[in-house]
């Protein structure tokens, strides 16, 4: 990458300082994080903490329909007016009850635990538990709402079957990131292309590629689709790989369709030690269409939004799956397709070796108390080879 598109992207992701679970439990000691709920030892995990599910809104598409009708009806002097949530289903926060999220739904997942935490300090990013984004459940964007002393994320059901939740389970996770270098932390992102590529050469198992500081991850030996019209599918049930998705082999060009739900493998496969972990980025930080810069016009075939919770964890090995949160209506040209080519051709396709997503490297200066794969924390995708199924 030529010094100028490194200086402008070094001002667009810049550097950031986080926790890790040593630091996560530090900062709850010292009050800087502050829970009302108790919580359970699997909730702390490598680098993140583990938020259950509590209250639940959701919008199905007759809900999404009337409150668009009850928005364009509002009284127009009323500049204040929001659309109302009377039309959503309400699941009260309560362990072990049902929550059936429909295709194409929207739903506010309120966060079970009351959790506060010093804004002078701390700056938090949300992301969902890689087991809701293998059954693509998208989350609508990274901001945590506050409603009252209670906070919430808004997710959309992505796949095309009703996915079955339940009250309290684990559901997304925080990252506890810190303004300032100054301040108390354990881990920061890794801007330094030198030293992010000796980084990858210690953690990338096979071949791999970088631009700047990014490893480059590429499609690997097989795409997979959710199937349709399976019925509900029930989120603590360990389901087969077969009766989910139907697997598509690389070898050759897979067409992937505007809202397709999409588990991909990805390469290189990873072994990371406990004091490393990738983030999958949610967007680019290379503009694609804009024309101010770009490293290659096919670094990104899925060029927005491409990694559904694309965190991995201090102390994974195995293949990593991306889940695209959906196709981008961007084919091949730099150019917008209008709807009505969208729903009647094919947007892209991918065959191995593809780039897919990039992934930033954070490194910690010591140590995460578990790591991925550690008896306490029921992990369940270690040595993984890249598909849906649990271990």
């Amino acid at each position: 990458m030529d010094r100028i598109n490194q200086d402008r992207v070094s001002r667009i992701v810049p550097e950031e300082y986080l926790l890790n679970d040593v630091g996560i439990e530090k900062a709850i000691s010292e009050g800087d994080i502050f829970i009302q709920d108790d919580l359970t030892e699997d909730q702390f995990q490598p680098a993140t903490l583990d938020m259950r599910i509590g209250k639940v809104k959701v919008y199905d598409k007759e809900a999404i329909a009337k409150n668009v009708e009850s928005w364009n009806n509002r009284d127009a002097k009323k500049f204040d007016d929001q659309p109302s949530d009377e039309f959503a289903k309400t699941y009260d926060d309560k362990k072990d009850i049902l929550i059936e999220l429909p295709p194409n739904s929207f739903a506010e997942v309120y966060f079970h635990e009351k959790i506060h935490w010093n804004n002078s300090i701390y700056y938090v990013k949300t992301d969902l538990r890689s087991t809701r984004g293998r059954s693509s459940i998208r989350l609508y964007n990274n901001e945590i709402t506050k409603d009252s002393d209670m906070k919430y994320i808004t997710v959309r059901n992505n796949n095309p079957n009703i996915i079955g939740l339940y009250g309290n389970d684990k559901f997304a996770q925080l990252f506890f990131h810190t303004f300032k270098k100054e301040n108390s932390h354990d881990g920061y992102v890794v801007t330094d292309e030198k030293e992010a590529k000796e980084i990858a050469h210690d953690i990338c198992d096979g071949p791999f590629k970088m631009i700047g500081p990014y490893i480059v991850f590429t499609v690997g030996d097989h795409v997979m689709k959710f199937k349709k019209n399976i019925g509900v599918i029930d989120t603590r049930r360990n389901y087969k790989d077969e009766e989910l998705y139907d697997l598509f082999k690389t070898t050759k060009n897979i067409p992937l369709n505007f809202g397709d739900a999409i588990i991909a493998q990805v390469m290189p496969r990873l072994n990371l030690p406990k004091n490393v972990a990738i983030s999958l980025l949610h967007n680019t930080p290379y503009y694609q269409n804009s024309g101010l810069f770009g490293p290659d016009g096919s670094v990104l075939s899925l060029e927005h939004h491409t990694a559904n919770a694309g965190w991995v964890d201090p102390g994974y090995s195995g293949f990593v799956t991306a889940h695209p949160l959906e196709i981008h209506p961007y084919g091949q040209k730099s150019k917008l397709l209008h709807s009505s080519y969208i729903k009647s051709h094919n947007i892209i396709s991918v065959k191995k070796g593809d780039s897919l997503v990039l992934g930033k490297i954070i490194k910690y200066y010591y140590d995460c108390k578990k790591g991925y794969g550690s008896k306490e924390l029921k992990s369940h995708y270690q040595n993984s080879i890249g598909v849906g199924s649990r271990s």
